[in-house]
């Protein structure tokens, strides 16, 4: 009986032990790569100051519906985001930043913030083209989402004509 009991306690360390490395894995959440392409929708809100302390200096702030038209996550594709944008431009350059709120096909939502210099050019007749790279943090989400964290960057192209961005990351949640 002696020899019999430092072996069970060796299996029940051994057995308690593993318990506890399932449960922090399982904890641990799911990680994963990600990338899409987002296509630039309606405009639904805009206003723009225009403060006197710099030539052409304009503040805009825009509510713009988008549309995730592919994506690495079946899930996500045709899925609309709504952008919530703030953007500070002086003499061609953009301090650009805002929030993404997505709205999966489930019913969850993911919460982005991002940041990025944007560079405007004016082209012949009027036209422009605003091109810049910047950053994105998963801050959050709804449901399975809600503890998602996580980063990616994204390259971004917008004209009269259209917009798109072009993002990849990884995600934990």
């Amino acid at each position: 009986m002696k020899r019999l009991m430092p072996r069970l306690v060796l299996v029940v360390l051994v057995a308690v032990l593993c318990v506890v490395l399932v449960s922090l894995s399982a904890e641990a959440g799911e990680k994963k790569k990600i990338s899409g392409t987002n296509k630039l929708g309606t405009v639904l809100a805009r206003s723009i100051a225009f403060p006197d302390n710099f030539p052409k200096h304009e503040m805009h702030q825009l509510v713009r519906k988008d549309t995730v038209i592919s994506c690495s996550d079946p899930e996500w594709v045709g899925m609309e985001l709504w952008t919530y944008d703030q953007n500070d431009r002086m003499g061609g350059k953009v301090s650009d930043r805002g929030y993404n709120v997505y709205l999966l096909k489930s019913g969850e939502k993911v919460f982005v913030r991002f940041e990025s210099p944007l560079t405007i050019t004016a082209k012949e007749g009027g036209a422009w083209e605003i091109t810049g790279e910047g950053s994105y943090e998963y801050i959050g989400g709804t449901g399975k989402f809600k503890d998602l964290k996580g980063r990616g960057t994204y390259k971004a192209k917008i004209t009269p004509e259209m917009g798109i961005s072009i993002w990849e990351g990884e995600m934990e949640y």
